[in-house]
């Protein structure tokens, strides 16, 4: 089949054999400007703006003809005549891209960027430049800014133009009342502002309407005869003309109110200017307004104009009273109206006006939109004003104060860098090295802050100092002709290494870029020292020349190849003629030839552009066959796209993304599309899931976050209560724990993996705290007990005699009641034939009633004591009475040993505290 090739195993593209070493000369080129002329359409982006500065270097010093700048390219011809500042003209956008995109210096691809007029070509150029040129990035970035806002601008004056045409056409279709004649002046002055943003329908339009509309006001006058006669006639002219002048509000019904004029003033319209002073105050303090609002204003403000005119049926209003109200109902409307139109552009003015504060530059356009709109608010001397004139007037001050403390500081910046320039530049003919890089770090802080398109002259001396302390530099660090001797012995050893060609190509690419290097500057030295180098290069560059020739085979190859694909594809669209179309086969087949095409490269340019022609033409004509088929296809997934869209107004997230997954499921059952079409509308579908999908993760995110919140304030509850925990008196702390346990228990939902740990935390210190209560309680309750037992070691070792031991005893404020007959054991508490070992059995006996611990060294008379009282008959049954006597027993037994007695005591208090904490 002669289609077999999209059908079957495809062919792969011949494979060159080597690279192409670039642009590099075989004949000796005379170094100078010729050099630069020829190394200017070099392959390396490097070598073309090193050509390119030394070009603009020549230029300056007048050694570059005119003759040998048209030898250049369109795009370097308009860089170097950028660079001389020559005006230019008749310049296509796409040159002044290239040039703004690949410019040898930051002044010249600058001033391209400015010549730059296509919105497209700037939007491209703003990709290119992000990231990789700011100062570029910067002026593209502002004038796309600009255009946007412009447009803006525009389309929100034909809307207005538009509501006003059909606000006229309400208006011809209302009731005509006293006011009718006014406000249709009112619609006609606002046209002659707007007319020019009209187009022909809404034009035609408007005059129906005016026609519609004079011709009610005899009409309906007439019926109405118990009200005051309308104006018959009103002028109405082509936008522009002598009857679209403004008509005051006393005009617009004359012969609606009396003639005579009072020259007291009805204290109803006096009422009526206040309220509406004070509403206009008090809109103007509330939020943000939007055109909804502002409708609502003007609804008002139509009901008290009529309300105005009610009170002239009886007393014509003064001349003062007039232009008053007049100016009343001019700033009302306007100033609201200013104010939607500043909120649309510019955002809302709670972040709009701390912007400008922080950047007064950046946010300049919005400062003095916010000026103007000071001026039209007209506010009386006497009137509260709203809190939002204030602020505004104060953040216009500031912007006024900082921008011109700006320019103050940029004067100074430039004065300060072109003094760091001369001496820069002195230090560079003294040769002062060090000196010349720390001036020239200056320099840099110094412009950092500078706009290269404002100070041209100052950038362009800048980077002339820059690269003479590069040069001076490259100079000092290394001895020129000794690094010149080393590229020749790189080049001879190059002749003898075994490379692939385009290996070979670039290392004799890469030298004769750092011959040039050496060079400058010194074009007429080492004349020797080229010719060597040249003639080893030549011989070094020898193999690669059949490199050369294997790239024109593969161009011819490719050249054919391409034929072939473009005549298969012919008659592919003749077999579809005939027998019928098959829209998977045909969005294969174009795919595969699409693909097969490009790979079928480089060839010859010349020889491409015929077999191009005819490429493009049968792939077209049958894409164009597959997109009308694909029609049905589009229409449907264009459906699913606006069921998509409306979801995004659906409240319930959960509930819009399972309808989105079951969108997707539509979508894979809607038919394929072309794959840059599929694509396409993929992107818009997927764009508004993505969105739905992200809304449902922030509901998600926010649940989570506040159960992150509980969580915080449960572990700073729990803290504080462990704080209390470590109060000395707990019994007065008991208020705010209980207080901090009702806190914790009132908070809402806590993170599961975190709900059990934190319960138990709380349970713990709860447990914690009532055991330090009851612990507290008892130690108040045991203060006789615990005087009584540091008396007993007094009058033991510390009393010098029994009436010393005998008055401390009278001292204690109260003695326990089982221990009230102790002090009669105060003589054998001196006997010299006393031992611890009676005490020390008392303690084990009252450890075994307490259940306290016993020491390993004293378990074996613990065991004999548990055994002698059960042979005694004596039961598990102990009171507090029993733990009293054996404490008193213990107290009575005499001691000879100190030390010993000290430990048996803390056994013995260690076994009652046991006893009185237990349950």
């Amino acid at each position: 089949m002669v289609l077999s090739k999209f059908f079957g195993k495809k062919s792969k593209p011949a494979k060159p054999t080597a690279k192409s070493p670039g642009n590099t000369r075989t004949e000796s080129v005379k170094p100078g400007v010729d050099q630069w002329l020829i190394q200017v359409r070099a392959v390396d982006p490097k070598q073309r703006r090193e050509a390119m500065a030394e070009l603009a270097r020549g230029l300056d010093e007048g050694k570059l003809t005119a003759e040998q700048r048209l030898q250049l390219p369109a795009a370097e011809q308009l860089a170097l005549n950028l660079h001389a500042n020559t005006p230019v003209s008749d310049v296509s956008d796409a040159l002044c891209v290239e040039v703004a995109r690949h410019g040898f210096s930051a002044r010249v691809r600058t001033a391209a960027a400015g010549l730059v007029s296509d919105i497209d070509a700037l939007e491209q150029l703003l990709k290119h430049a992000k990231g990789s040129d700011k100062t570029v990035y910067r002026l593209v970035k502002t004038r796309l800014d600009d255009h946007k806002h412009e447009q803006q601008a525009l389309q929100s004056r034909v809307d207005h133009t538009r509501r006003l045409v059909e606000q006229l056409e309400r208006h011809a279709k209302a009731p005509v009342d006293p006011l009718y004649s006014g406000k249709l002046r009112a619609l006609v002055d606002q046209w002659s502002a707007n007319s020019l943003y009209a187009d022909e329908v809404l034009t035609e339009r408007w005059h129906q309407a005016i026609s519609d509309a004079q011709a009610r006001i005899p009409v309906e006058s007439d019926i109405a005869s118990s009200e005051p006669e309308a104006d018959t006639a009103l002028p109405v002219t082509e936008p522009g003309g002598a009857g679209s002048e403004g008509v005051s509000f006393a005009e617009a019904n004359d012969d609606a109110t009396p003639d005579v004029e009072s020259t007291e003033k009805d204290p109803r319209r006096t009422q009526l200017i206040q309220d509406l002073w004070h509403d206009l105050k008090d809109r103007l303090d509330q939020a943000d307004p939007d055109q909804a609002q502002v409708r609502d204003a003007l609804l008002y403000l139509t009901e008290q104009q009529h309300q105005w005119r009610q009170t002239e049926q009886s007393q014509r209003a003064s001349r003062e009273e007039e232009r008053a109200f007049h100016q009343l109902c001019t700033t009302y409307e306007t100033s609201l109206n200013a104010l939607v139109l500043l909120i649309e552009r510019y955002g809302p003015l709670a972040d709009l006006l701390p912007a400008i504060e922080a950047d007064p530059a950046g946010h300049d356009a919005a400062a003095h939109a916010l000026d103007e709109w000071l001026h039209s608010l007209d506010w009386p001397e006497g009137e509260p004003e709203p809190a939002l004139k204030g602020r505004v007037e104060q953040v216009v001050r500031v912007h006024h104060d900082q921008l011109a403390e700006h320019r103050k500081q940029s004067i100074q910046a430039v004065r300060q860098a072109r003094g760091l320039i001369r001496r820069c530049q002195g230090a560079i003919n003294d040769g002062h090295l060090k000196r010349a890089s720390g001036l020239l770090q200056g320099i840099r802080d110094a412009v950092v802050d500078l706009k290269p398109e404002e100070h041209h002259g100052l950038f362009r001396q800048f980077e002339e100092t820059e690269q003479a302390v590069e040069k001076l530099r490259d100079w000092q660090s290394f001895a020129v002709l000794p690094k010149k001797e080393a590229l020749i012995e790189r080049m001879r050893h190059l002749l003898d290494q075994s490379l692939p060609p385009e290996d070979r190509a670039r290392q004799i690419r890469d030298m004769q870029d750092e011959w040039r290097m050496l060079s400058r500057g010194l074009q007429n030295q080492h004349q020797a020292l080229w010719e060597t180098f040249h003639d080893l290069a030549q011989q070094a560059y020898e193999p690669c020349k059949a490199f050369f020739e294997e790239q024109g085979k593969l161009r011819s190859l490719n050249l054919r190849q391409r034929q072939a694909l473009a005549d298969q594809l012919g008659q592919y669209e003749q077999l579809i003629d005939s027998k019928g179309l098959d829209l998977k086969e045909l969005d294969r087949v174009l795919t595969l030839a699409r693909n097969d095409w490009r790979r079928f490269s480089p060839v010859d340019r010349a020889a491409n552009k015929a077999v191009q022609a005819q490429f493009d033409a049968v792939f077209q004509r049958l894409r164009d066959r597959l997109q009308g088929e694909q029609q049905v296809f589009r229409e449907a997934k264009l459906a699913i796209i606006e069921q998509a869209q409306a979801l995004l107004d659906e409240p319930d997230s959960r509930q819009a993304t399972e309808k989105a997954k079951q969108l997707q499921r539509d979508w894979q059952q809607a038919g394929h599309l072309a794959r840059r079409d599929e694509q396409a509308l993929w992107k818009s579908f997927r764009a508004i899931c993505d969105e739905l999908f992200a809304r449902r993760e922030a509901a998600a995110d926010a649940f989570k976050a506040d159960l992150n919140a509980h969580k915080a304030q449960a572990d700073e509850i729990l803290a504080g209560m462990e704080a209390i925990l470590a109060d000395a008196d707990p019994l007065a702390s008991k208020a705010r724990f209980d207080d901090l346990k009702d806190q914790y228990n009132a908070l809402g939902t806590l993170p599961k993996a975190d709900y059990k740990k934190l319960q138990d935390r709380l349970d713990r210190l709860n447990r914690d705290f009532q055991a330090r209560c009851n612990a507290f309680k008892v130690q108040q309750q045991d203060q006789h007990w615990q005087a009584l037992f540091d008396w007993n070691r007094q009058a033991r070792f510390d009393c010098d005699s029994a009436e010393a031991a005998t008055t401390e005893w009278q001292a204690l404020s109260k003695i326990p009641a089982p221990a009230s007959g102790l002090l009669s054991s105060l003589p054998n508490w001196q006997s010299p034939e006393a031992d611890n070992d009676a005490l020390r059995r008392k303690t084990v006996e009252l450890e075994v009633l307490t259940r306290a611990e016993t020491p390993e060294a004293d378990k074996a008379l613990r065991m004999e004591l548990q055994v002698q009282r059960l042979t005694d008959g004596l039961g598990q049954q102990v009171d507090q009475n029993d733990i009293d006597q054996a404490v008193v027993a213990w107290l009575a037994t005499p001691a000879s040993n100190e030390a010993e007695f000290d430990a048996l005591m803390s056994r013995m208090k260690q076994a009652r505290q046991t006893w009185m904490t237990s349950d």
